[in-house]
């Protein structure tokens, strides 16, 4: 039985997230009945490196499944992606070692933010930013972000239903950077990530980063880290400014 991989891009507005649920269309669903269609037979699970959130999008997701017999790859990425037309497309697919699992040989993943810095309504970039009307400190929210580099008990950044074992996680590196018109991106690199924590910890960037009277910036990212407290970081940034760039193994 071969083990297969497969690197995939989807936009996560259409689904109900990645996970298979009572209702809802969901982006494993989908590759599921896909999969089974293209190779005339049943498959028993796909494991994906990481259950994105309904809305959240993936340029490189990575996922992997056993099939039986000699499986053609390069005729499975393109039959599946025309049965997906559009909604799920795989970039690449090879036959990797039996020991491979999408989720627990996970090295590092990268999570990207976009945001629109502008007073207008966005037309072209509609669903994939979060556009936020009112200035905001570039320079400060990149120096309060660093706080959050290494392994920390990240329980202010987690949501209340989030079901991992423990809150300790490892950032390697994250950036706030101003790319092309207006666009903040937010790019956040580790071993593993809890419920809704890169989209609290945008969420919380941007209230440190809002430069406009009145508004209280007077709490750090570090206090707000080392209170292991949820009420005191920021409210959750919406799930289709994010995206899962790239696995690394």
């Amino acid at each position: 039985m071969p083990n297969i991989k497969l690197v995939i891009e989807y936009d996560g507005g259409r689904f109900s997230g990645w996970q298979v649920q009572a209702s809802g269309t969901t982006v494993q669903g989908e590759l599921h009945a896909a999969l089974e269609t293209a190779l005339r037979q049943r498959i028993s699970h796909v494991q994906s490196a990481g259950r994105t959130d309904a809305g959240v999008h993936a340029r490189g997701q990575v996922v992997n499944f056993f099939a039986q017999g000699e499986i053609d790859v390069h005729r499975l990425k393109l039959s599946v992606s025309s049965l997906l037309r559009g909604r799920v497309s795989i970039l690449e697919a090879s036959v990797v070692p039996d020991d491979f699992n999408a989720l627990n040989s996970v090295k590092s993943k990268c999570y990207r933010y976009r945001i629109l810095q502008r007073t207008v309504p966005e037309a072209l970039d509609r669903g994939f930013v979060w556009r936020v009307s009112y200035p905001l400190d570039i320079a400060r929210m990149n120096a309060d972000a660093q706080a959050l580099v290494g392994s920390h008990d990240f329980s202010s950044f987690r949501a209340a239903d989030c079901g991992a074992y423990t809150p300790t996680k490892r950032i390697d590196s994250i950036t706030v950077i101003e790319s092309e018109y207006r666009i903040i991106e937010i790019s956040i690199v580790g071993s593993g990530f809890l419920r809704n924590m890169v989209r609290i910890i945008v969420g919380t960037l941007v209230e440190l980063g809002s430069n406009f009277e009145g508004k209280d910036t007077s709490r750090s990212m570090k206090e707000i880290l080392e209170a292991r407290n949820r009420n005191l970081a920021g409210n959750t940034a919406p799930a289709h400014g994010l995206c899962l760039e790239w696995v690394k193994y």
